[in-house]
């Protein structure tokens, strides 16, 4: 393999596992803020009215159809209609 070949599959390699520790560690943090989720597949969670993808941080509000990015900004999301409803 040409040099620049090794070049990208190693920044390929790099982006994997990236994707691995995002999912690994999204998950935890709805965890301990006690979220919870529905898994829908290997990849695409189920949180209230969003899925979720946390290997990449994407959600979308279903209700609305608008995607974000980011698990902090999907708390930001379900934190008003948790503390309307009570929780």
């Amino acid at each position: 393999m040409s040099e620049i070949g090794e070049i990208f599959a190693a920044l390929k390699e790099e982006g994997r596992i990236k994707k691995q520790n995002n999912l690994k560690n999204s998950i935890d943090i709805l965890k301990e803020q006690g979220v919870l989720f529905k898994r829908l597949s290997e990849t695409h969670y189920r949180i209230g009215d969003f899925d979720f993808w946390p290997s990449t941080g994407k959600f979308l509000n279903r209700k609305t159809n608008k995607y974000s990015r980011g698990v902090f900004n999907l708390l930001k999301q379900l934190k008003p209609r948790n503390t309307s409803e009570g929780l």
